[in-house]
């Protein structure tokens, strides 16, 4: 999973371990002890919020209620993810950590940390990408999925 996705995939091999065969999380983060203190691009997130916005509209149902959808969004990410070290340490699940070489919202050490913290996982870190490394760099992304898939981490 990719940064939310990769949270969803580590509390699944938490919480449902009989379901998650492998593990591949790229811009994930287990709890907000990393998160960095200087604020991301601002048209980076003018970008990504008229994207999703734009998404939001065409797919949802209540299309006119993303303000609402943003405001519980934020809420969510005050409070989550909030997972323990000994949790991490659950998971047995071959598993590979991976980020972008320029990762904007947590630090190195955060994600340093994440992949030390569960048994035998791999550290992988993209060149030349940032957050959206799968975006931005799909080719090699989709080489480490396949790797782990193939028989790795």
């Amino acid at each position: 999973g990719w940064s939310d996705g990769g949270i969803i995939g580590l509390v699944m091999a938490i919480r449902h371990p009989e379901r998650v065969d492998k593990l591949f999380a790229f811009g994930a983060n287990f709890n907000r002890s990393g998160e960095k203190s200087d604020p991301p691009d601002p048209a980076l997130v003018a970008r990504f919020k008229t994207r999703a916005q734009a998404t939001y509209r065409r797919l949802s149902p209540t299309p006119d209620d993303f303000p609402n959808f943003a405001r519980a969004l934020n809420q969510l990410y005050i409070a989550e993810p909030d997972l323990k070290p000994a949790e991490l340490g659950a998971i047995t699940a071959p598993t590979v950590i991976a980020d972008g070489e320029f990762e904007q919202f947590y630090t190195r050490e955060h994600i340093e940390t994440l992949a030390h913290l569960i048994p035998g996982a791999k550290l992988v870190i993209m060149p030349n990408v940032g957050h959206g490394g799968p975006a931005q760099d799909p080719v090699h992304f989709h080489e480490a999925v396949a790797k782990l898939l193939d028989g790795g981490p």
